[in-house]
């Protein structure tokens, strides 16, 4: 018997749906180490923590592509903005997602913006994120 409900809609790009740019950047992070040759930045995270990065990310990029402010030619990390991540923690509310969902949603932001543009500063971000560790969800 077929369900009258509609499908529910993705909320997450899987990497190869992300920009291009950020795709180049996730493989460089992700890069491994070879004999003398450094890896990439990330190339010390093991495969449960790198999906749990992509997943994160993936979520904000989808937010954004939901929202029209996913562009597809911009360079990595270039989506990682304050007026994005504000309209990204303000959609949390409308998704009723609970205080430690939402502080994890931004740590995971943070991680792969880092990951992915090593030289940028996030602090801001990380503010943002001690910000919703104190909050209790009052």
């Amino acid at each position: 018997m077929k369900s009258n409900k509609p499908a529910k809609e993705r909320r997450t790009l899987y990497v190869p749906e992300w920009p291009q740019a950020e795709q180049r950047a996730w493989e460089e992070a992700f890069r491994p180490s070879h004999r003398l040759k450094k890896g990439g930045s990330a190339s010390h995270l093991g495969p449960v923590s790198r999906d749990e990065i992509a997943r994160r990310f993936g979520l904000f990029l989808g937010f954004l592509k939901r929202t029209s402010r996913l562009k597809e030619d911009a360079p990595a990390v270039a989506h990682v903005t304050r007026q994005n991540v504000e309209a990204y923690m303000a959609d949390f509310a409308l998704q009723k997602i609970s205080s430690v969902t939402a502080w994890n949603n931004i740590y995971k932001v943070r991680r792969a913006a880092q990951l992915l543009s090593t030289d940028q500063d996030f602090s801001w971000l990380a503010e943002i994120e001690k910000d919703l560790a104190f909050d209790d969800g009052a």
